[in-house]
């Protein structure tokens, strides 16, 4: 079993871990609209995913077990940029969206 270790303040989580900032991940969804220039949500899509990725990265590197019940509510992860997609390209509100 991997001993879990909480990060040290020297180590205190960067932004983009505890909330995903999508600008940070423009160029992915850049990359999507120019294949499917009108999929909102795959490009929503391939933002989250990567944000996940790379968060993932850093919990694992880290130590830190996302699913324990002391970390559940500090690393949550968030749902697709829709929104941000839409507002940020001008596409169009995708049929899959809910919300």
């Amino acid at each position: 079993m991997r001993r879990r270790r909480e990060p040290g303040p020297e180590e205190a989580p960067p932004p983009w871990v505890l909330r995903m900032d999508p600008e940070r991940y423009r160029e992915v969804a850049e990359a999507v609209l120019r294949e499917r220039p009108e999929d909102t949500w795959g490009a929503a899509w391939a933002v989250w995913k990567a944000a996940s990725l790379e968060r993932g990265a850093w919990l694992r590197e880290h130590g830190i077990n996302r699913w324990a019940p002391e970390h559940r509510q500090v690393y949550v992860s968030s749902a697709a940029p829709v929104r941000w997609v839409m507002d940020t390209f001008g596409t169009p509100e995708p049929e899959r969206w809910f919300g």
